[in-house]
């Protein structure tokens, strides 16, 4: 379904941030994209910042994995590197929110060379625009 998107991501350095509205597929995505990428040989950072609804680490987190086998997706939940954000709502805790992406990502290049973001379902409104924002702004 997402062949051609996935091997071209599959090619790429650097950030992927996927948005979306909530529940439209932005983990399913993610995971495929990141699934395909170490598939191709890739060592891929998965950032899930959906801070209700955690696929990596605990929820009001942000967490971190590095996929560098096929086999490593067997335990997404546990992270290899997590930050408290406060909040499951990104509604008051836009700077925490954002400051531990870009520590994540700070780490994350070192250790990969493709980074998967996979945001929350906040895109609309002053806090969903800001976010997306300055998430763009610290990942570009």
């Amino acid at each position: 379904m997402y062949r051609a998107l996935s091997e071209r991501v599959a090619q790429l350095t650097g950030v992927v941030m996927v948005i979306g509205d909530t529940d439209t597929g932005k983990t399913s995505l993610s995971k495929v994209l990141a699934a395909e990428s170490v598939k191709a040989g890739r060592t891929v950072a998965y950032i899930d910042a959906d801070i209700a609804a955690s696929t990596v680490g605990s929820a009001a987190c942000v967490g971190l994995k590095i996929l560098r086998d096929p086999a490593d997706f067997t335990d997404l939940a546990t992270p290899d590197a997590m930050r408290f954000v406060g909040s499951t709502d990104p509604n008051g805790v836009v700077l925490p929110h954002v400051v531990a992406v870009a520590s994540l990502v700070s780490q994350a290049r070192s250790e990969a060379d493709l980074i998967i973001l996979d945001t929350t379902g906040v895109v609309a409104g002053v806090v969903g625009q800001t976010l997306k924002y300055h998430l763009a702004e610290i990942t570009g």
